[in-house]
């Protein structure tokens, strides 16, 4: 073929435009008929463009009979057999690819035929392509890829880094190193990897975010954690849903609302509406955060109403919430009584509990002190239960 057409062909090829290469080798086609590189070409874009392996057979059978080498008979063969699922004979056919000529090309693609059905077997080849090719940006990150999939961060850690020595702008180099840090559990390094890939265009998948939050839970970086967690949710919400990290994005906020009012739970919160805007609870919270912290009644008055306007389950916590609201900054201790005797019917938890025995204290202590009581029964060191209680009258009951 000619050199300036082979040329023409790679180039587009190169740069994805299979549909143009496949159109000018169609219609260079007779010129070159008798050249084995036509066919082997049409073979390729046969299996890579149009999915037709028939044809691609077709094509390489007759470019082995024009002259084609051996390995290049094979590894179309193999890829034809890869395309139609067929792993296994993929794998023989690259295997005789290899032993009619065993190229780095050749190498490389047996042993990531390998890494989908043995990384074992795969390392075998990895490490022989490294010792003909010590550069190796494929087989490197491989052997950073297996060392982690054995729980071996540090050699993994190693590999990822040789790669950065070799290529410092390739951003997968840097993600294998994070994810290895993440494995060590120095989440601070992990993090700085994560941002280094991120920064030098990383594919930025579900697991990027997913993992770049949980290493932002580990160092308590909540308000980044929680950004992270969104950026997964709304680039990929089926997966987050149904993910771990979804459940331990539920389990730190709520833990934040119940241990937090300040500016970093407040953010984590308002970033936890956008990933659940349809929990009420979040609404509810939100509503206690604007009242008690932010002082803005009217827009906490708002948030409780969406609460109970989406709730579609009697929900201890929102009545707790409301009743606590309407006691503390509504000036309505009558209803707010009520919503707090309502969440104590639904859940007889220390949080109810005690939200109800503060607010009667001053008009039934009898009954403030038994929920105290109540409460301590449950939980002997509960604070809230013991100051509470402190602040009642003593009497034998007591004793």
């Amino acid at each position: 073929m000619n050199p300036e057409d082979e040329k023409r062909i790679d180039r587009l090829i190169g740069h994805g435009q299979f549909k143009e290469a496949y159109s000018f080798l169609t219609q260079i086609f007779d010129v070159y008929k008798n050249d084995w590189t036509i066919y082997d070409k049409m073979a390729w874009l046969e299996i890579n463009l149009n999915k037709e392996c028939d044809k691609a057979i077709t094509y390489i059978e007759k470019a082995k009979e024009k002259g084609a080498p051996l390995d290049r008979y094979h590894r179309i063969r193999a890829d034809v057999y890869w395309t139609q699922g067929k792993k296994n004979q993929a794998v023989i056919e690259f295997e005789e690819a290899v032993k009619h000529e065993p190229s780095i090309d050749n190498l490389t693609a047996l042993a990531n035929a390998w890494m989908h059905l043995d990384y074992e077997k795969a390392y075998q080849i990895w490490e022989t392509v490294i010792r003909k090719q010590p550069e190796s940006k494929k087989a490197n990150l491989a052997l950073s890829w297996i060392f982690g999939k054995r729980g071996d961060f540090n050699e993994a850690l190693q590999q990822a880094q040789k790669v950065i020595g070799f290529y410092p702008e390739e951003p997968e180099a840097f993600l294998y190193a994070a994810r290895a840090q993440q494995g060590l559990q120095r989440y601070k390094d992990a993090i700085q990897y994560y941002l280094s890939a991120q920064q030098k265009g990383c594919v930025q998948d579900f697991f990027f975010y997913k993992n770049l939050a949980i290493c932002y839970f580990e160092v308590n970086d909540y308000i980044k954690a929680f950004i992270s967690a969104r950026n997964c949710y709304m680039s990929f919400p089926n997966e987050f849903t149904n993910d771990e990290i979804s459940k331990k994005c539920r389990e730190y906020i709520l833990w934040l609302c119940g241990n937090k009012m300040d500016e970093e739970s407040y953010e984590c919160l308002r970033i936890s509406l956008e990933i659940w805007p349809d929990d009420s609870v979040f609404y509810a919270y939100m509503a206690s955060f604007e009242c008690y912290y932010k002082k803005n009644y009217s827009l906490g008055q708002s948030y409780i109403n969406k609460a109970f306007e989406i709730s579609h389950s009697q929900s201890d916590v929102l009545y707790m919430i409301k009743g606590s609201l309407l006691y503390d900054c509504f000036d309505n201790k009558i209803e707010g009584i009520k919503y707090l005797e309502k969440s104590v019917l639904i859940n007889r938890n220390p949080v109810n509990l005690v939200a109800l025995a503060a607010r009667i204290s001053e008009t039934d202590k009898k009954k403030s002190k038994e929920l105290y009581k109540e409460v301590l029964l449950k939980e002997a060191e509960n604070k809230d239960a013991l100051y509470g209680l402190a602040l009642l009258p003593y009497d034998d009951s007591d004793s």
